[in-house]
């Protein structure tokens, strides 16, 4: 079988240590702590490594200073009761200076020294030092993070302003961020590399104010996302405020509410009878609850589908009113209004009207606006991916499709010697008819552009390759590892290409490329 003398030949490559690091949660954040507060969750390597690094989101403006603290429990202990038990916890590590990127988005945290855990549970505390954290709250849904050599399980904070493992306790709270590690030899990995391709529109647009550098600009302008049927083009819009006359919703700050509308509303996702209306900024279609205000291009991907008029931290309750009403002359248009909202804490009035149309339409219209940093446009949402920055105030003819759909790869099951390695190929498209999976002993970096496979890479070479059918979304490609000592630590580069007329001009779409470090655990 000329896998197995794939697998045979693959012993004579040589391969550096590797790793699926880094282990990511998210970074959509929606609520955070001050500097000095420390968050907590379980770690639990599958073998012996090295941490070397920790990236965060914090909440701390651009450039501000900081250093983090980090703790652990006894091997197989828990953060959980133990978030103020002192005795409980060592000082394991500490980083250099760094300084904030921002809310959203990976601040990096390099370690002093790696960090070693053993295999088995830990509990892990990161205090902030100098700088506020953004982090999730929990809903059960999100507190689990794993690839097949490290689980994450989160977890919660403290405002330990005082000194570590002080203060109050909020529960559950998910660590927004990401671990990098290096594991030990002996251990079967599987590492993705390169990136698959695809094709579509992307669908999610938007502006990010970040209120130094980009300041809001979008005050006495106006677009308009024009339905085609299955998506939009965007165009400069005529449209004008038009004063509401309903009253206002009952909304305070960081709320939300479902308002119905008049008549069925055409959207990427099928047609909703209703929307839910943010005090922060936003309209989502159908029920939403979620009522975050740090705004977020992570989170705005995440989120349910809908418009972003000014999304930054509004407070009705503090000035201004929220309204939502049929056009009292044209039926066929449905008004969302902020009129005069103030940004939170100051008294900085911002108004804007997002308008419905019967038809799909939708019109931002923008009068007034007082606050500098914001996040503006639309997303599919949902998972939605490639987002595409675009200047709200002068585009034109820009398309919302259903996203830059992509064939992915992804690990299973590890290369371990005696068991079953499996790797998955995702984001196959209906009609597709077909694909191949190829295994070879070395990587390639062959752009496939050249043969009309437009954006497409041969990442390994194809000494073997099967064939399989594509009935669904996904498709598995389990592989049998014989033991044999000689092939311990060796390396094979996988790659899966499926066939989808119509993608790109050869109808052939390609993963990202796997590589497999086999060996005996």
């Amino acid at each position: 079988m000329r896998i197995a003398r794939s697998l045979a030949a693959a012993a004579v490559v040589a391969v550096a240590v590797s790793a699926q690091s880094p282990l990511t949660t998210l970074y959509s954040g929606g609520n955070g702590g001050a500097a000095e507060w420390t968050n907590f969750f379980n770690l639990t390597p599958v073998a012996g490594l090295a941490v070397t690094q920790f990236d965060l989101n914090v909440s701390s403006a651009i450039g501000t200073p900081g250093t983090i603290d980090v703790y652990l429990t006894a091997p197989g202990g828990t953060y959980s009761g133990n978030e103020f038990n002192a005795g409980a916890w060592t000082l394991a590590a500490s980083s250099a200076s760094f300084t904030s990127n921002g809310p959203g988005v990976a601040t990096s945290a390099i370690l002093t020294a790696p960090m070693l855990l053993s295999p088995g549970q830990i509990g892990v505390a990161i205090r902030y030092r100098g700088v506020a954290m953004s982090y999730t709250n929990g809903t059960g849904a999100n507190q689990l993070y794993s690839n097949s050599e490290l689980t994450l399980s989160a977890g919660s904070s403290s405002s330990s302003t005082t000194g570590p493992f002080t203060g109050g306790i909020n529960s559950p709270r998910v660590w927004n961020g990401a671990v990098h590690y290096l594991v030990g030899s002996g251990f079967a990995r599987a590492t993705a590399y390169g990136s698959g391709c695809g094709a579509g529109a992307p669908s999610t647009m938007y502006e990010l104010f970040n209120g130094s550098t980009n300041v809001v600009d979008l005050s006495n302008t106006a677009y308009q996302m024009l339905w085609v049927g299955n998506g939009y083009v965007v165009l400069p819009s005529l449209a004008t405020l038009v004063t509401p006359t309903a009253g206002q919703l009952t909304l305070t700050d960081d709320s939300i509410t479902t308002v119905t509308l008049p008549w069925p509303f055409p959207t990427q996702n099928g047609n909703v009878t209703s929307v839910s209306v943010g005090s922060n900024g936003y309209v989502h279609w159908g029920t939403s609850s979620f009522t975050g205000y740090v705004e977020s291009l992570a989170l705005m991907l995440s989120n349910p589908s809908g418009v972003y008029g000014l999304w930054d931290d509004l407070n009705p309750a503090a000035g201004g009113t929220v309204h939502a009403e049929q056009d009292p002359i044209d039926p066929t248009q449905f008004h969302i209004t902020w009129l005069g909202v103030y940004e939170y804490a100051t008294a900085n009035p911002n108004t804007f009207q997002i308008t419905l149309s019967q038809f799909g339409n939708v019109d931002v219209i923008y009068g007034a606006l007082a606050c500098r940093d914001a996040l503006a446009g639309y997303s599919k949402g949902a998972g939605a991916t490639n987002p595409v920055a675009v200047d709200l105030s002068a585009v034109s003819g820009h398309t919302i499709g259903n996203g830059n759909w992509t064939l992915t790869m992804s690990s299973v099951a590890r290369p371990v010697m005696g068991q079953t390695g499996i790797v998955r190929t995702n984001g196959i498209q209906p009609g597709s008819v077909g694909g191949v999976i190829g295994y070879g002993i070395a990587q390639t970096n062959f752009d496939l552009s050249i043969i009309g496979m437009t954006g497409c890479t041969q990442y390994a070479t194809l000494d073997a390759t099967l064939t399989f059918a594509t009935p669904g979304a996904t498709a598995d490609h389990p592989l049998p590892i014989p033991i044999i000592p000689s092939i311990a630590g060796a390396s094979l580069f996988l790659q899966s290409f499926v066939v989808t007329p119509g993608a790109n001009p050869f109808s052939v779409v390609a993963t990202n490329g796997m590589q497999w470090v086999l060996d005996v655990n």
